[in-house]
């Protein structure tokens, strides 16, 4: 208010200088210099970031399928600059959106798989622990869909995600392949096919956990006489990959040289194998006619362990190679959002409101949490930095920006800068403690 009377003076102030989006500042408002008398509020002073307008909304989709591939990291696949063409996932994002800083809310993989089923965090919905069962508490996209009058399915081959923790609740159709059963791990993309084919007449949610790059592996004869390394005579044997690796890791055993190099040479190989039967899903669409008014995402649930002592083992940790995980979405139509590249955060909790926004059914069930990403790729909503939380257990890792705030519970934190430090090693709360409070926020 200036003066005595009761007019407000707004202001705007330029901003300069900050570098790249969501760039971290501080802004002290004060008044330098009043006439005698002059009284100043300042009322919710806030920065706003000019933008164009939102991109169009992509059309609703009559039908949507959603691909969770275990164990497959967003760097090892062409979109995102890995090595793996994975043509077909490479033909689906020129045609879709690709999230690029996709982060997993857990290193668990049924808690992952259960966040994009929610929408929520794990410390909500509880799955935060290897025997922890889905509860009933939650609604679940299924059960959405369900009321909304949308066929459901459900194709996993992950043990964690089955009947026996409550993953079956809610479905139309729920069919689980355990590893020891004698059909190879994508058989999923196989059921779901002839599924499709099958319900082609109607609305439907298709959910596939595939195990992706996660072991036992498949892999013949044939396939292996061409593996490196060449003449290999070691311990890994590809049905049983698993248990070896388990089994080694707990007796704090041996891992050679030539057992990492046969066990990275497996892994390449299902990797390129789902890849291709997620073409096949895609075909099986095409044929059944659906292809343009249904929605496809394609993600992961968490990215391998990689270093030593034992790498594709599961772990507790919540390191940032471990949550970076693929996303692509192709909406019905493709529109403006075809061949777009998205830098802002996404997240599995981001999934479950995703699908219910696409196939247009409202209104959201109570208590979703995440972003819509069609929002998100539109411009329309998000910052272009959000805190994303992962969790653990006991543990959690909450990136914003470069910055994670890492710990247990009940024990100091520690905050790094990963643009400075990759590895996340060295405390920087010290120096950055506008970025420790904002991420405890």
């Amino acid at each position: 208010v200036v003066g005595g009377g009761a007019a407000w003076a707004p202001w705007t102030v330029p901003v300069t200088g900050l570098e790249g989006d969501g760039a971290l500042a501080s802004l002290e408002l004060v008044v330098m210099r009043a006439t005698k008398g002059t009284r100043v509020l300042l009322g919710e002073p806030r920065a706003l970031v000019a933008g164009g307008s939102p991109l169009p909304a992509p059309a609703t989709a009559k039908s949507l399928v959603l691909v969770v591939l275990g164990s497959t990291p967003a760097k090892a696949l062409a979109p995102w600059g890995g090595a793996h063409a994975a043509p077909e996932l490479s033909r689906l994002a020129a045609s879709g959106t690709t999230f690029a800083a996709n982060r997993a809310s857990s290193s668990l993989a049924s808690s992952v798989l259960a966040s994009m089923l929610t929408g929520l965090p794990a410390r909500v919905h509880g799955l935060d622990d290897p025997d922890a069962r889905l509860p009933h508490g939650p609604t679940t996209i299924e059960e959405a869909c369900r009321q909304g009058g949308v066929t459901t399915a459900m194709f996993t081959a992950n043990p964690t995600t089955s009947t026996a923790f409550g993953f079956d609740r809610g479905w139309d159709t729920f069919v689980v392949h355990d590893p020891l059963e004698s059909v190879p791990a994508t058989a999923v993309f196989d059921d779901a096919a002839t599924w499709i084919e099958a319900h082609a007449a109607g609305r439907f949610l298709v959910v596939i956990h595939a195990r992706g790059g996660h072991p036992p592996w498949d892999a013949s004869l044939e396939d292996m006489k061409t593996m490196p390394p060449d003449g290999y005579l070691g311990m890994l044997e590809p049905a049983r990959a698993a248990e070896a690796l388990a089994k080694v890791k707990k007796h704090n055993g041996r891992f050679r040289e030539d057992d990492r190099a046969r066990a990275w040479a497996l892994y390449d190989h299902v990797i390129d194998a789902h890849d291709a039967a997620l073409g096949k899903l895609l075909a099986a669409l095409r044929t059944a006619g659906r292809e343009d008014d249904t929605a496809v995402i394609v993600t992961g649930d968490v990215a391998p362990t990689e270093g030593p002592p034992v790498p594709f083992v599961d772990t507790d940790a919540l390191d940032e190679p471990l949550l970076a995980t693929p996303l692509v979405v192709r909406w019905p139509g493709g529109g403006a959002l075809a061949g777009k590249r998205v830098d802002a955060p996404s997240s599995p909790v981001d999934v479950a409101r995703t699908v219910i926004g696409a196939l247009g059914l409202t209104p959201a069930p109570q208590g979703l949490q995440g972003e819509d990403l069609a929002l998100v790729a539109r411009g329309a909503v998000v910052p272009a930095v959000r805190p994303l939380a992962a969790t653990r257990g006991t543990r959690f890792a909450v990136r914003w920006g470069q910055y994670v705030l890492g710990g247990a519970r009940d024990r100091e934190a520690r905050l790094c800068d990963l643009s400075l430090d990759a590895a996340c090693i060295a405390d920087v709360r010290a120096t950055a403690p506008l970025a420790d409070r904002k991420s405890v926020v």
